[in-house]
């Protein structure tokens, strides 16, 4: 496929966490992540973002331009035992080189919001931090704000 992945998971202590997938190639490609749930965490797509209850976390997905969709699936927690559970995917068809991603974290809605297409506002309890994402040749992302 002539395709490189390069994910890198960026902790945002009080806030959450960032996940960064950036892949390098040539080229048209339909990309798909798939993030599995644990048996009793399920997922409600709302616009722009997914609730997980009963958690009360918020997944906001960038790159990933098509509605996320909740697939039934399995979790086996040893051989031969399986327990109901939910997958979360999340979809686009992009030109390589391109960076996707997600915010997973416990904070409501209202803390979260998009400044642009490639920046996110996070205000925690404990800092405000503006995440740009458009740094795709730096190998990274910005952060910036207050509490870092």
């Amino acid at each position: 496929l002539g395709v490189e992945h390069r994910r890198s998971i960026v902790s945002i202590p009080g806030a959450g966490w960032l996940i960064l997938d950036d892949l390098a190639g040539r080229g048209l490609h339909n990309l798909e992540s798939f993030l599995h749930l644990g048996p009793g965490i399920s997922a409600a797509v709302e616009e722009g973002r997914v609730e997980l209850a009963p958690l009360g976390w918020n997944l906001l997905p960038f790159g990933l331009t098509k509605r996320p969709t909740v697939l039934s699936d399995y979790h086996s927690p040893s051989p031969g035992h399986n327990e109901p559970s939910e997958t979360l995917l999340m979809a686009a068809l992009r030109t390589l080189p391109c960076r996707c991603g997600y915010f997973l974290g416990p904070l409501p809605a209202d803390r979260l919001t998009w400044d642009s297409p490639d920046r996110l506002r996070i205000e925690s309890p404990l800092r405000s931090i503006t995440v740009d994402l458009n740094d795709l040749n730096e190998g990274g992302c910005a952060l910036a704000g207050s509490g870092l």
